[in-house]
C-alpha cells in the first residue's frame, strides 16, 4: 500500500490521460453491439457518456493500482514490466471480446474493431506506469517459471474445465456452434495461463493459497469481473449472471494456480541442493 501512497498523484495523471485517449478513440472508432438485450437506463435516460465515463476511470484505477502492487517483484526493466502488464490485459480483453462473436454471432473484425480503442489505452497506460511508477529489478528476479509450458497447461487445464462446467451444469450463455465456443475457450484458457506465468511473480505470500488468491482474486478477479459488469451500461442485462460467469472462471484460476503452486513446491522441496 505504501507505493500507492507514493505514487497516487502519477497514478491519478496517468489514468486520466488513459481514460481520454480511450474517450477519443471511441469517437473515432464507435463501437458496433449487437441488438440482443434492451438498452441498459443509462442509455435510456441519455446517461451513457457519464456512466461511461466513470466506469472507465473505474477500470483503469483499479488496473493501474494492481500494478503498482505487483511491479516491484515483477522481474526486467521499468519500461518491460509495463509492457508485460498491459499486453497481459489487453489480450485478456481481445479474447473477451471475441467470445461476443461465438455467443452473439458478430464478426471477428466487428470484435476487433470494438476492443481497440480500449486495447490501445490499457497498453499506454501501462507503459506510461512503468516508466514513472515502477523500479528496474534483476531479470530473473521471481521468474523461474518464464518459457516453461507446465504453470500454462495446468491453469488451462482447470480454466477449461471450469468454463464447461460453466457451460454445461450452470448454463451460462454458450453460442449455437459448439466448435467456435471449443476454439474460444482453449483460448482464453491458454491466455489464462500465459498471464499466470507472466505475472505470477508479483502475487504475495509465500503458500500455495495465498498466492492462488492473490493471483486469481486480485490480479485477474478484480479486472475480469469489471470487464462484464460494464455490459450494464449497454444493456439492461441479469446482474447475477454477469457475476457467476466471471466468478467461476476466477474460481477454477485458483484452484489451478493452487494445485501448480503445490507441485512446484513438492518439486523444489525434494530437488538436490
Amino acid at each position: 500500500m505504501k507505493s500507492l501512497k507514493e505514487n497516487w498523484k502519477k497514478i491519478t495523471v496517468i489514468v486520466l490521460v488513459s481514460v481520454i485517449v480511450d474517450i477519443l478513440l471511441h469517437q473515432i472508432i464507435p463501437v458496433t453491439m449487437a441488438d440482443i438485450y434492451a438498452p441498459s437506463i443509462f442509455v435510456e435516460h441519455g446517461w451513457f457518456p457519464q456512466a461511461a465515463g466513470i466506469a472507465l476511470i473505474v477500470t483503469f484505477g483499479a488496473l493501474a493500482a494492481v500494478f503498482v502492487l505487483i511491479q516491484k517483484n515483477l522481474p526486467g526493466k521499468k519500461l518491460s514490466k509495463g509492457l508485460l502488464y498491459g499486453v497481459s490485459f489487453a489480450g485478456l480483453w481481445l479474447i473477451g471480446f471475441i467470445e461476443m462473436c461465438t455467443v452473439w454471432g458478430t464478426s471477428f473484425a466487428t470484435e476487433v474493431t470494438n476492443w481497440l480503442p480500449d486495447g490501445v489505452p490499457i497498453i499506454l497506460m501501462s507503459l506510461l506506469l512503468g516508466i514513472f511508477t515502477a523500479t528496474d529489478s534483476d531479470p530473473a528476479t521471481g521468474n523461474k517459471m518464464r518459457g516453461k509450458v507446465t504453470p500454462v497447461l495446468v491453469i488451462a487445464a482447470f480454466y477449461f474445465v471450469g468454463r464447461y462446467f460453466a457451460y454445461w451444469v450452470v448454463r451460462t450463455d454458450v453460442g449455437p456452434n459448439p466448435f467456435a465456443t471449443f476454439l474460444w475457450t482453449l483460448a482464453m484458457a491458454v491466455w489464462m495461463g500465459i498471464m499466470y506465468t507472466a505475472l505470477s511473480p508479483g502475487s504475495r505470500g509465500d503458500s500455495p493459497t495465498t498466492r492462488a488468491l492473490w493471483f486469481g482474486g486480485v490480479v485477474l478477479g478484480i479486472d475480469w469481473l469489471i470487464f462484464h459488469l460494464f455490459m450494464l451500461i449497454f444493456f439492461e442485462m441479469p446482474v447475477l449472471d454477469l457475476v457467476i460467469r466471471p466468478g467461476l472462471d476466477v474460481l477454477f484460476v485458483i484452484l489451478g494456480v493452487f494445485v501448480f503452486e503445490k507441485l512446484a513446491g513438492k518439486q523444489t522441496a525434494s530437488s538436490p541442493h
